[in-house]
């Protein structure tokens, strides 16, 4: 399973308040999503997971400071080889494992 970018301190922070508080902050005249979006691009940081049937995480890799690939969308292991989608970038990543 490919997560797209880690939760960062602006989500933290935002999802610390209480319910009602927040939907204040959602009416505000500006975009809290294209803020988070705008900030999670000097990071780039992605996860992969190998999850069983029964949705335990197995195995985690991680792509920290988005080294590798950024913003991943997919990924699909195939031979020991791990295929990797991105919606950002104009390539296919792929990992030896």
């Amino acid at each position: 399973m490919a997560l797209h970018s880690r939760r960062g301190k602006l989500l933290d922070w935002l999802l610390s308040f209480p319910p009602l508080l927040r939907e204040v902050f959602l009416l505000l005249p500006f975009n809290l999503s294209r803020i988070f979006s705008l900030l999670s691009r000097w990071t780039g940081e992605a996860l992969a997971l190998r999850i069983s049937d029964n949705g335990e995480i197995l195995e985690v890799l991680e792509n920290l400071g988005g080294k590798m690939v950024k913003y991943i969308s997919e990924v699909e292991e195939k031979n020991g080889t791990l295929w990797i989608g991105s919606v950002l970038m104009p390539c296919v990543g792929i990992y030896m494992l």
